[in-house]
């Protein structure tokens, strides 16, 4: 398993460029890949501002709503598996928003002010983005995180 996300990790560091936040920005008003669509399983992968792999998920996205404090439509993410498990910075029920094709996942979707955000561009081949604490006083980025559908 560490060997296949270690490959898949390099696979999408050389596939992925560096997007800014005006980039993930610009994607709302792109079409939503076909690659994303509801019942989709892909493989997260989180890394640190180094580059070192801090957390893989296998995640599942869901047509069902989700509560979340945030606006918007949110659906329900299922977290199939990760590694290492969930420690207190991963609280609460994760949920996703796709808005064309610009991504935000919320591993604590449902408690407020104590969000952990994924933010990210959604292409045919894959995700790219950056990671980080949410609350009421904001939050550093953390790293940046990479993804790709298992089907």
């Amino acid at each position: 398993m560490k060997l296949l996300s270690n490959a898949l990790l390099c696979f999408l560091l050389a596939a992925c460029s560096a997007a800014s936040k005006n980039e993930f920005q610009s994607g709302m008003n792109e079409p939503t890949p076909q690659a994303m669509k509801y019942g989709s399983r892909w493989s997260l992968l989180l890394t640190s501002r180094d580059g070192s792999l801090t957390r893989s998920m296998i995640v599942e996205f869901s047509a069902a709503p989700a509560e979340s404090c945030s606006s918007g439509e949110f659906r329900k993410l299922k977290i199939l598996s990760e590694y290492p498990a969930r420690d207190a910075v991963f609280l609460g029920e994760a949920a996703y928003e796709v808005v064309g094709a610009a991504i935000l996942i919320d591993l604590s979707a449902n408690i407020c002010d104590a969000g952990y955000e994924l933010r990210g561009r959604i292409s045919e081949t894959g995700v790219e983005g950056i990671h980080q604490p949410v609350s009421m006083f904001g939050g550093d980025v953390v790293g940046r995180f990479y993804g790709m559908p298992l089907e």
